[in-house]
């Protein structure tokens, strides 16, 4: 699976500045009969520029690490429902260079 992102905001007359792309792929494993939950690793890379005040920031970045999620089921009385879903990212690695 490969997830993305890509924002680019100005306002204050061009004084701040927010832009971001990104590229996310993600590898999942599904345990069990009902596959209710997932433990992954995952990898981004893509680049950054940001000016909230009078000095800005701009680079590449790079990261990754572990996560999962959950799925509930509920039972209705004739079948099985999905109710919610979470996702926890853990371990994050960010290397931003600058």
């Amino acid at each position: 699976m490969v997830h993305g992102s890509w924002t680019s905001w100005t306002w204050q007359d061009n004084a701040r500045r927010y832009a971001l792309w990104e590229v996310m792929p993600e590898v999942r494993w599904y345990p069990g009969e009902k596959k209710a939950w997932y433990v992954g690793a995952m990898f981004k890379a893509g680049q950054f520029n940001y000016k909230f005040s009078g000095t800005g920031r701009q680079g590449d970045l790079l990261g990754g690490g572990t996560c999962t999620s959950s799925t509930v089921y509920c039972y209705t009385g004739k079948h099985w429902i999905r109710r919610w879903c979470m996702m926890s990212p853990a371990t994050p690695l960010i290397i931003a260079k600058c």
